[in-house]
């Protein structure tokens, strides 16, 4: 059975490389960018969903959802996937902030890389897949 498409979040940007677990920053300028994602996501996921379209998403029983990451790289230039996954991180902490889930219950089911552009954008597509 095909997942079914529950949202698709447009984070208006894409995680800053001192987010990478191969960046080796001061762990306050890690937090800082890591609080802006985190900000970011929560603020998109609630305009992109309405109280009652997140509270249905949490409510519901199974054990969570699969999510499909599309990065638009912009001018933080590429990564290798596993480093993109990990410079996420925070983005996916902010949306289940958002929908008042435990992060755990997100599954990642791919990450891509898309065109270049000027403005750097993350767009995490959330997926019902029925419990699969």
């Amino acid at each position: 059975m095909a997942a079914d498409v529950l949202a698709t979040i447009v984070v208006p940007l894409t995680p800053s490389p001192v987010l990478s677990p191969n960046a080796r920053v001061h762990w306050a300028k890690r937090a800082k960018q890591a609080g802006l994602c985190r900000t970011a996501a929560a603020m998109a996921t609630t305009e992109t969903l309405d109280r009652d379209a997140r509270k249905a998403i949490a409510d519901v029983p199974h054990i969570g959802y699969r999510i499909e990451i599309h990065w638009e790289p912009g001018r933080r230039g590429v990564r290798d996937e596993d480093n993109a996954l990990s410079s996420c991180k925070a983005i996916l902490d902010g949306i289940a902030d958002s929908l008042g889930i435990d992060d755990s219950r997100l599954h990642v089911r791919g990450i891509v890389g898309n065109k270049q552009t000027r403005r750097g954008v993350t767009i995490v597509t959330l997926l019902d897949d029925g419990g699969e």
